[in-house]
């Protein structure tokens, strides 16, 4: 979740503004809902194509 969070370059928002305790589903979720919609389509398409062959939990 640190590696998406840095891709992304949403540290400061992971201080500030997200609360990525929990799942890695619910980490997810929090990333999704606090960023703008071309960054979430972006984050998505990410997870899809990279993380989701590997990590069924992301899901």
């Amino acid at each position: 979740m640190n590696q998406l969070i840095e891709w992304f370059e949403l540290e400061e928002l992971a201080k500030t503004e997200m609360d990525l305790a929990g799942s890695t589903s619910d980490k997810v979720y929090e990333i999704l809902k606090t960023v703008d919609v071309k960054r979430r389509r972006e984050i998505i398409q990410h997870l899809i194509n990279e993380e989701a062959p590997l990590r069924i939990d992301v899901l």
